[in-house]
């Protein structure tokens, strides 16, 4: 995403991709409480939702107050952005674009429906954000994440998604309802129209501009050091060489400067991340939901997938009862007491038959059986 600034105006352009939240903080953070109001000009087919998150809380959490300005396509993740702002104003030919989140997901079944249960906790989380723009249920809020809904600048305001409707930037650009299918074409549609403003007026070139006039504007917007509009076109060139340089140089620093802050703060996140797994799998493993040597598996779940999406695959787990708790009341409930602290070798090597029959009789205790000894879910069928 291309993040610009020019005084109380932040510009948005482009896809929200991973390490854009963290980007965005770095420029916001810079202007967040220096103006009273803050203008911030999007135009996004949106992108990833944590990243998206961490620029909507942003807003959400400013010390300025800070409008939202659609100059083009607020779609997707972008248009959960603008559910954070004080006001919104959509560009009379501008559209948004809101449907439920996804995402993919490689492996087993357990692994799958993880991911299922995320996005379900991911979309309730925009219901919520839409009810609260909008004032609507939480029932007509979900509708608008079923399939890809577009609005233009009438249909937003008219569902309160937006505040109210300015003057276009772009010439108008055709939206029919085909599907998801057409909105990269429709994003760069606009943004083939849309320019970022520059930190500068600029004058029209004429023709007939004199050329120490031209010089003179040259060293004046520059600054330039030791020249002036007699000096040669060499010297003037050199100088402009001379500025580059040194503005080169403050730039690297400041990035290699800016860098750092980056990395410190995604250390930070990492640490804060790391800290709520261990507190989590500590009161897992001490609820008995799983066992200590379990911990490495559920924690690279929290690494790799969330802290959100720990918390829901533990959240479904059950505390693990004894073998006897499963087959207390069973016929054989005199022989069972016997065998109490029996394991799965132990019942091979001294009643197999037993085992056998308990796979038929009992298939809760010899599920419990089954999963210490190959660490794995027993399924009947």
């Amino acid at each position: 995403m291309i993040i610009r600034n020019k005084g109380n105006k932040l510009f948005l352009y482009g896809t929200i991709w991973d390490g854009d939240g963290v980007y965005f903080i770095d420029v916001f953070s810079r202007i967040d409480g220096t103006f009273s109001e803050i203008e911030l000009h999007l135009h996004t087919n949106g992108g990833s939702v944590f990243d998206g998150n961490l620029i909507y809380n942003s807003i959400l959490n400013a010390q300025s107050a800070v409008d939202i300005y659609i100059d083009g396509i607020a779609a997707s993740m972008g248009a959960v952005l603008t559910l954070a702002a004080r006001k919104v104003y959509m560009v009379e030919n501008g559209f948004m674009m809101i449907h439920e989140p996804s995402g993919y997901t490689w492996g087993n079944a357990k692994q799958h429906e993880n991911n299922a249960s995320l996005l379900r906790s991911i979309e309730n989380n925009f219901v919520k954000k839409i009810s609260a723009k909008t004032g609507m249920s939480d029932k007509d809020a979900r509708k608008l994440l079923d399939g890809d809904n577009w609005f233009n600048a009438e249909q937003a305001l008219a569902a309160k998604l937006i505040d109210g409707v300015i003057d276009p930037v772009a010439q108008a650009v055709e939206v029919d309802d085909n599907g998801s299918s057409n909105l990269q074409s429709r994003y760069n549609s606009f943004a083939a129209l849309l320019t970022i403003e520059n930190n500068s007026n600029n004058n029209s070139n004429n023709e007939n501009t004199k050329p120490l006039e031209m010089k003179k504007e040259i060293i004046a917007k520059f600054g330039l050091v030791g020249v002036h509009e007699q000096s040669s076109d060499t010297a003037v060139i050199q100088a402009m060489e001379d500025h580059v340089k040194k503005l080169t140089g403050t730039l690297e620093t400041s990035l290699a400067d800016k860098t750092a802050e980056a990395n410190n703060l995604q250390t930070a996140i990492n640490a804060s991340r790391d800290s709520q797994i261990k507190t989590m799998l500590d009161g897992a493993i001490a609820q008995k939901k799983i066992e200590a040597t379990q911990r490495e598996t559920y924690e690279n779940i929290g690494k790799t997938s969330g802290v959100q999406a720990l918390e829901t695959v533990l959240g479904g787990l059950n505390a693990r009862s004894s073998i006897s708790s499963h087959i207390k009341g069973n016929s054989t409930s005199n022989a069972t007491a016997a065998r109490e602290g029996w394991d799965w070798d132990k019942y091979q090597k001294e009643a197999p038959r037993e085992l056998e029959a308990m796979a038929q009789d009992n298939t809760e205790a010899f599920a419990v059986l089954y999963e210490a000894k190959f660490k794995k879910p027993f399924n009947k069928d």
